[in-house]
């Protein structure tokens, strides 16, 4: 079988290209996963709780898809909440971080998932 190399020069320049956006969105799911990981330090520092439970809550709540609201809870400190349910309960304080936590596991999400079809956009218009 031969080719031009017009032909194999096209091949290669989309290739390169394909394989640019994926390196692209795996360099930007590891710099969202290390904001994540350093707001989930300072929370879990502020609030005095492991670092686990607060993965497991921005995990809950961090759903891509799933807008997140902040609610008036009855002990009159703002509850973050998403659409499928999921709460909790922060300071006043504190909202500013988990919500950029969450957003930034959102769009680490996304980032991940458009690895695997790199023609996909990635917007982050709608999370903010």
């Amino acid at each position: 079988m031969r080719f031009r190399l017009r032909t194999l020069l096209i091949a290669m320049a989309f290739l390169s290209l394909l394989f640019a956006r994926v390196a692209y969105l795996k360099q930007t799911v590891a710099a969202h996963r290390r904001r994540v990981e350093e707001l989930i330090r300072e929370i879990a520092s502020v609030e005095e709780v492991s670092i686990a439970q607060i993965q497991d809550e921005v995990l809950n709540l961090a759903e891509p898809g799933v807008r997140i609201r902040v609610l008036e809870s009855p002990y009159g400190n703002p509850m973050l909440a998403n659409q499928r349910g999921f709460g909790h309960i922060v300071s006043p304080y504190d909202t500013r971080q988990w919500r950029e936590a969450i957003f930034h596991d959102v769009m680490a999400k996304r980032c991940e998932s458009a690895m695997y079809h790199p023609w996909t956009l990635v917007s982050e218009a709608d999370l903010r």
